[in-house]
């Protein structure tokens, strides 16, 4: 679910209430999830003698840092989404 905020049109002066999308957010999560988990999981096996003992807490921690680089890149394009005023059609930044 996206946030709504009213704001004030700096070109037209007219009040428009716009949502801002979060979907960013969640597929960077899911990706960087997903990603990470692959990457980390790999150690594991890469470690010969310790194997599973090591893939399972490795691919965890791989799956829980990527997961949060992924969000924040996510929240940093959703934030550069450029709205338009449905008035006068000109680019605004909420």
């Amino acid at each position: 679910m996206g946030e709504v905020k009213k704001i004030k049109c700096p070109h037209c002066e007219k009040m428009v209430k716009f949502e801002r999308n979060s979907a960013g957010k969640w597929v960077g999560t899911v990706i960087g999830a997903v990603g990470g988990y692959w990457l980390c999981s790999g150690l594991g096996i890469a470690g010969g003698i310790l194997g599973m003992p090591v893939a399972i807490p490795a691919a965890l921690v791989g799956l829980g840092i990527v997961a949060f680089i992924g969000n924040r890149i996510g929240a940093m394009k959703d934030d550069k989404a450029a709205a338009k005023c449905p008035s006068c059609g000109e680019s605004v930044s909420i």
